[in-house]
C-alpha cells in the first residue's frame, strides 16, 4: 500500500464495501443516468468485471490462492505477480500448468485479524471527484 499512497497516478479498485482513500477507488452508488459519475462508475464496473474475471482464472489455476488472507499484503501481492507471470508463460508455451500438487510454504508473514474501518475518507472522495472531471465529463 504504501507504494500506492506516495504514487498519485496509480489507483486500486474496490467495491462499494471499501472507505472511501486516495488510492482505492470505488463506484458511486446511485449515480444519475448520463452523468460523469455514471460514466465512472459503468467504467469502473466493467474494469472491475475484467479483474475478476482474471482472477478467478487464476485461482481456478492456483487453487490456494483462495487462501492468502492470512498473510502480509506484500507476501500476497509476490505470490500473485508469480502466479500471474507462471499464467502467463503457460498460456504462450500451450501449456497446462497446475501447480497443486506442490505445496506453499507457510512463514510467519501471517496478517493479524483487526476491524474493517469503513470510515469515509474526504481526500478520498475528493480524488475520484478529480478522476471523474478529467475523463468521464464531456
Amino acid at each position: 500500500m504504501e507504494k500506492f499512497i506516495g504514487d498519485r497516478h496509480s489507483w486500486l479498485l474496490g467495491d462499494s464495501g471499501y472507505p472511501k482513500e486516495p488510492w482505492l477507488m470505488t463506484p458511486i452508488q446511485n449515480a444519475l443516468p448520463g452523468s460523469p459519475e455514471r460514466r465512472y462508475t459503468d467504467s469502473h464496473t466493467q474494469t472491475r468485471n475484467c479483474v475478476e474475471r482474471c482472477i478467478g482464472v487464476l485461482k481456478g489455476r492456483f487453487l490456494w490462492l483462495s487462501n492468502l488472507l492470512r498473510y502480509i499484503p506484500e507476501k500476497v501481492g509476490n505470490i500473485a505477480n508469480a502466479c500471474a507471470i507462471l499464467h502467463n508463460i503457460c498460456v504462450a508455451a500451450r501449456l497446462d500448468f497446475n501447480l497443486e500438487m506442490l505445496p506453499l510454504q507457510d512463514t510467519d508473514n501471517h496478517l493479524e485479524q483487526g476491524n474493517f474501518d469503513q470510515r469515509t475518507n474526504r481526500d478520498g472522495i475528493l480524488l475520484r471527484r478529480n478522476i471523474i472531471a478529467r475523463y468521464f465529463t464531456n
